[in-house]
């Protein structure tokens, strides 16, 4: 199923002055010609990650977030894409990032990710 599914990850802008927020903008795009249901293991449906050059993940979308621990699903149909947006507020020193986002389907999580410069 995932190969039905394209997802993208996209932000604002491409580079940042200290302290602005970065906007994630997450996409995904049913491409088949049928119906699609997405099936999910809690509430969550999205989250969203940054990382230094390291590697060493900074901020976590869903770290300071619950969810309902329940069973559920969504159906996207053909041709339908759907975005999540979140906003990063933090303060990140001059450098480049990784920002991945992530569809938290309950077998195969889907990722995407893109590059970030803060001056």
């Amino acid at each position: 199923m995932t190969d039905m599914l394209q997802l993208t990850l996209e932000t604002d802008k491409r580079t940042y002055r200290r302290g602005d927020p970065i906007e994630l903008i997450l996409k995904v795009t049913n491409r088949s010609t049928r119906d699609t249901a997405l099936q999910f293991s809690s509430g969550q449906r999205y989250d969203f990650q940054i990382a230094d050059s390291t590697g060493r993940t900074l901020w976590t979308w869903s770290a300071d977030r619950s969810f309902m621990q329940v069973l559920g699903s969504e159906r996207l149909t053909a041709g339908e894409a759907r975005e999540h947006r979140e906003q990063f507020t933090g303060e990140l020193p001059p450098g480049k990032y990784a920002a991945t986002g992530s569809i938290t389907l309950m077998r195969s999580p889907l990722t995407a990710s893109t590059t970030v410069t803060v001056q």
